[in-house]
């Protein structure tokens, strides 16, 4: 099983190249769904890191010359914890602003033709997110 210090990072970059890729009203389910599993991902690696102490892991099973070594001490999570809470709440809030309807059908005369600018844009923050 891969570790919540592992899904913080996949699942917004899952997530974001999936909505990207989809776009429409499907990409705001997808932003949505993305940034509350990130939340979650996020305060189980606070718990992990609370009860254990520093995590590590070793990508590939190499050590650090050779090869990538993740590690979250106490700094470091509560940051990550706070850019999942923030950004859980700024998705949130735009569901809210840009109408409220991202969980509901589109039955505009337009539906299905294209998408604006704003819905392609909703959501294209989720894989640089996986990046930061």
């Amino acid at each position: 099983m891969i570790e919540a210090g592992i899904w913080v990072i996949l699942i917004p970059l899952i997530f974001g190249l999936a909505a990207f890729a989809i776009g429409g009203r499907a990409s705001r389910v997808l932003g949505l769904a993305g940034s509350c599993l990130t939340a979650i991902a996020s305060f189980l690696l606070v718990v992990e890191v609370w009860s254990g102490g520093v995590w590590t892991y070793s990508l590939g099973g190499w050590d650090a010359p050779l090869g990538i070594s993740l590690r979250a001490d106490g700094l470091s999570v509560f940051l990550i914890g706070m850019t999942g809470a923030v950004g859980l709440g700024i998705s949130l809030y735009a569901v809210r602003y840009f109408g409220g309807a991202a969980l509901t059908p589109d039955r505009s005369p337009n539906a299905g033709k294209g998408e604006t600018a704003v819905e392609r844009e909703n959501t294209s923050w989720l894989p640089a997110a996986s990046f930061w």
